[in-house]
């Protein structure tokens, strides 16, 4: 793999895995518009998954800390907040699991193969992060108000963030708002549920690759640390615009570029 072509895709991952935009529905974009691109190695897609998951563990380190925390004393239940924290994440990691598995058969026989419907999921998902800005909430919950009921909904709509087009991000952020989380709490908790749900579907999917006789080439390029650094930092850029955005309560600029994007795919 050469270097430019690590720093586009390093790019791509950065930006759209974080941003409301789905990243799942751009690689599907990307795949039918740019085939010369070509697809990449599987130990090069580990690095970028790897580089993700870092972005968030850094940018969200007290957070996250405090979710640790609350698998240590997860025996404790609901009994403080550290490891309320860890059961609530767990609560929305298993209803996203239910409704991935649910909705796999879609995903990967039907929208995946035809990029009109991504065009249509991201008019879709333009509305979706509009939702919010219908609700009132005249008392936002904090991250230790996030009830049970809170953390299920969320969970299944990130379930159905799995549809290509519909951003993972994007939809669990607006339904915690509709739910009545604070602005910032809402995107923390968004970010949390992605650490177990993005290292379960990786791994799952890794396992799928490796079953169907896809191979880890063993030969470490420098292109692969090129894309890895692009993609950690661009990453970490991304994800602090979204929350800058997201406090300023300008999601709507997400709907705008997500319907503006959809309308050109229906379109050409």
């Amino acid at each position: 793999m050469d270097i430019l072509k690590a720093i586009v895709m390093g790019v791509v991952q950065g930006i759209a895995e974080f941003l409301p935009i789905s990243s799942s529905g751009h690689l599907v974009l990307v795949d039918h518009y740019l085939k010369n691109m070509g697809k990449a190695s599987l130990w090069f897609d580990i690095l970028l998954h790897i580089a993700t998951l870092l972005v968030v563990v850094t940018f969200f380190f007290n957070e996250f800390l405090m979710f640790l925390k609350g698998m240590i004393k997860f025996y404790k239940f609901f009994d403080d907040s550290e490891s309320k924290l860890f059961w609530l994440v767990v609560i929305a990691t298993i209803f996203t699991v239910i409704v991935a598995l649910l909705i796999e058969p879609l995903v990967s026989n039907i929208v995946e193969s035809n990029y009109k419907l991504v065009g249509l999921m991201l008019i879709i998902n333009a509305f979706i992060l509009l939702i919010p800005y219908l609700i009132v909430n005249n008392a936002p919950k904090d991250l230790n108000n996030i009830t049970v009921l809170d953390s299920a909904i969320v969970g299944i709509f990130q379930g159905i963030g799995a549809i290509p087009g519909i951003s993972r991000s994007g939809i669990t952020i607006s339904t915690g708002l509709v739910m009545g989380l604070e602005r910032t709490t809402a995107g923390i908790f968004s970010f949390l549920i992605f650490v177990p749900t993005t290292v379960g579907a990786f791994v799952y999917e890794t396992y799928r690759s490796l079953k169907s006789g896809a191979s880890i080439n063993s030969e470490f390029q420098l292109s692969y640390l090129v894309g890895f650094i692009v993609a950690f930092v661009v990453g970490y850029l991304a994800i602090a615009l979204l929350m800058k955005f997201l406090k300023e309560g300008k999601l709507y600029i997400f709907s705008i570029y997500s319907f503006i994007v959809g309308l050109l795919v229906l379109i050409f």
